[in-house]
């Protein structure tokens, strides 16, 4: 009788590691991944080719990932509506629900673009993505929901193209004492620039005043970002074109801030041939979900997703560079 007690604890204590273990895989696989080297991810994209880009990515917990991105098969924009993946692991993704996605369907013209996928108050999951319906309008939209699984629309604010020469890009939304909504603002000459508007939330935000985003020492021409959150500040994953814009060369570097208003640029190419990336941050290291150009044999370029890893201490200046 002794002996059958020892052994069921035995057992237990067993079990009880076996499960912290393995509720802590995803934690363990992609914290044992190398630095500076870039890793396919797996996912499914509901037009079946794989290709994808603007990943928006937010770590739930050690295991569960979730990933907001669009299709991209052969730079085809008509295919690039919102979608949604989860991963206990942040390697290998899947739909929640069968046939799930895409979240919207494609608008009658123009196409869909750029979403940003964050968790406000009472775990709301919110998707903000641009409705590109040009010649006329782009409409700024909010998907929001519960589960992950039935979606809410809502037209957040909707900019008349032929009125002005306001072309929003890349929307990116950050919480700190008000709302901020970043992106970039394209002029009809082609100029882009940083800005961001405010609110108390996301329905009363002031959209009609727009602020110039203070960006030091920036050497290349904007065109999609995202921002992270650490304890110190708030670090910028930044798209920025070399060249012009219908040939340039799409790389990623990164800024940061302490107060988002003020940021200082740091201009060394993390990656290149690069779009909209995004990440989190765990201790000292940034993991970065960027869609990438991949060349394959025989076939034209492709736009895929894929990891890749840095320290947190890349980001900084060194006070010979400031």
């Amino acid at each position: 009788m002794k002996f059958y007690k020892i052994k069921i604890r035995l057992y237990n204590i067993l079990f009880n590691f076996y499960f912290f273990l393995t509720s802590h895989t995803a934690y363990r696989k992609i914290n044992g991944l190398s630095l500076y080297r870039i890793y396919r991810i797996k996912y499914p994209t509901y037009e079946k080719s794989g290709q994808a880009v603007h990943s928006s990515i937010i770590k739930l917990s050690t295991s569960l990932f979730i990933m907001v991105f669009t299709p991209y098969p052969n730079t085809d924009d008509k295919f690039e509506n919102p979608s949604i993946v989860i991963s206990k692991n942040g390697i290998t993704f899947k739909e929640e629900k069968k046939h799930l996605n895409p979240l919207v369907p494609t608008p009658s013209i123009d196409h869909n673009d750029d979403p940003d996928f964050f968790i406000t108050e009472n775990k709301l999951y919110n998707i903000i993505y641009l409705e590109t319906l040009r010649p006329d309008f782009q409409n700024l939209c909010l998907l929001r929901s519960y589960d992950r699984i039935s979606w809410e629309r809502t037209v957040l604010f909707t900019q008349k193209l032929h009125q002005n020469d306001n072309f929003m890009l890349s929307p990116t939304y950050v919480k700190k004492d008000e709302t901020f909504l970043f992106f970039v603002n394209k002029k009809q000459n082609n100029m882009l620039q940083l800005e961001y508007v405010k609110g108390k939330d996301l329905f009363s935000i002031d959209f009609q005043n727009s602020n110039i985003l203070i960006v030091q020492n920036l050497k290349y021409t904007p065109w999609h970002l995202s921002i992270l959150t650490y304890s110190q500040g708030y670090i910028m994953l930044l798209t920025v074109i070399s060249g012009d814009l219908r040939n340039g060369t799409y790389s990623l570097i990164t800024a940061y801030s302490e107060d988002l208003i003020s940021w200082k640029t740091n201009n060394k190419i993390i990656l290149d041939n690069c779009y909209r990336s995004s990440g989190f941050i765990i201790d000292d290291t940034i993991y970065i979900y960027a869609s990438k150009i991949f060349k394959f044999k025989n076939t034209r370029q492709k736009w895929k997703l894929c990891l890749y890893k840095i320290k947190l201490s890349d980001v900084f200046l060194s006070e010979n560079e400031l």
